[in-house]
């Protein structure tokens, strides 16, 4: 992320210190489940995963603005990581 800009990233995922450190995360029974999107996290995507992609900004005026997007991850990604997958 240390390309994008420094002023989109001022309030990206959050405001201050209340910032969420992930921006997805695979869906499932939990629906909260492996893999994390995040930087660090690393675990190999699966054939067939259901993943939930959740960018978010922190809008003064609007407290929280973002979208929430499910994908299916097609069984050609098999092993990849989300982390070196190019933007």
């Amino acid at each position: 992320m240390t390309s994008l800009d420094p002023e989109f990233l001022k309030n990206f995922m959050g405001f201050g210190n209340r910032r969420a450190n992930f921006l997805g995360h695979g869906v499932g029974l939990q629906i909260d489940e492996p893999p994390v999107i995040a930087e660090g996290f690393d675990e190999p995507l699966a054939g067939g995963m259901v993943l939930a992609l959740e960018p978010k900004k922190g809008v003064p005026a609007w407290e929280w603005w973002g979208r929430k997007t499910l994908i299916w991850s097609h069984p050609r990604v098999a092993g990849a990581s989300p982390a070196a997958t190019p933007a």
